[in-house]
């Protein structure tokens, strides 16, 4: 199989070769649907990007199903960033779980646009009861730029879900068993001592990532790939009650933001986010998705 390196060198300056070339050539893409399928069954999943020409979330999360954690779509304007962070997602992965938004963010087109406004956010979660102050400074954060505006409510939406995730889906005990798992999500929960949940906002002026970081890396992928198999070939198909939720807070944050990323170590950590173009509403709803969805041991 072609490696990204020799393919795709020249999205990048040449002054950066001699950098990417370890780390790029070490990745392999296949290209769908131009290239056979069934080099599918000789390829190693988790060391090779899907380079799609069709959008359709129902071949995405099919793919990710057969064990491809990256696909990427090539229309994108920002395909060649997020090409580079499925290679360093899957060449260094541990790099990216301790210090993810290096990987996530390409330096800002211009000094400028920041210096209007703060461009990072982290708020430490320990309860469900702090969730709303939470919020309520992510939606501080978004209105220091109208650029943010039309995009807020979705922010909010998919923060919250993040929230909600991290301290109900993701506390375990010593024995790895979930304690809030089957909780109302109204009720009030602590997190155990030692453990964190931090929700995080981050912006280079063009584009906003918003994510949740626990540390109990509890995630339960091949479930939640299967339950989205099944609501996007069936939107109809009724709540499926598995212990681990029902998959829709997951499908909510792909529909409606342009990049999806999911980072789990286990045991460890476990990263959510999503990205979010600033030009509109309507950019992050189409169905051209970049989804990163990772796993270690």
């Amino acid at each position: 199989m072609r490696n990204v390196f020799d393919d795709f060198k020249h999205l990048w300056p040449e002054s950066r070769h001699q950098t990417l070339a370890p780390i790029l050539k070490s990745v392999c893409y296949l290209r769908l649907p131009s290239e056979d399928v069934q080099l599918v069954q000789r390829l190693r999943p988790e060391t090779t990007v899907i380079v799609s020409d069709e959008p359709k979330l129902i071949n995405l999360t099919a793919m990710a199903s057969m064990g491809f954690e990256h696909i990427i779509q090539a229309s994108r304007p920002d395909f060649a960033q997020e090409l580079l962070v499925a290679a360093l997602m899957i060449s260094r992965p541990l790099a990216f779980q301790q210090n993810p938004m290096p990987f996530l963010l390409a330096p800002p087109a211009s000094a400028t646009s920041l210096e209007l406004f703060e461009n990072h956010l982290k708020v430490p979660i320990r309860a469900s009861t702090e969730k709303l102050g939470a919020l309520d400074q992510l939606q501080t954060f978004l209105a220091q730029t109208s650029r943010m505006d039309a995009i807020s409510d979705l922010c909010l939406q998919t923060a919250d879900e993040l929230i909600t995730n991290a301290l109900f889906g993701a506390p375990t005990d010593n024995h790895g068993a979930p304690l809030f798992l089957k909780r109302p999500r109204t009720s009030n929960v602590v997190l155990p001592f030692n453990a964190s949940v931090n929700l995080f906002a981050h912006t280079n002026g063009d584009r906003l990532i918003i994510g949740a970081q626990d540390s109990f890396g509890s995630l339960h992928k091949d479930l939640i790939l299967k339950r989205l198999n099944e609501l996007y070939s069936n939107p109809k198909a009724p709540p499926l009650y598995s212990g681990l939720g029902a998959g829709l807070g997951f499908k909510f944050m792909i529909d409606n933001s342009a990049n999806f990323y999911v980072h789990s170590q286990a045991r460890k950590s476990t990263f959510v986010a999503a990205g979010f173009i600033l030009s509109g509403q309507r950019a992050n709803l189409t169905a051209s998705k970049h989804f990163h969805f990772s796993t270690v041991a």
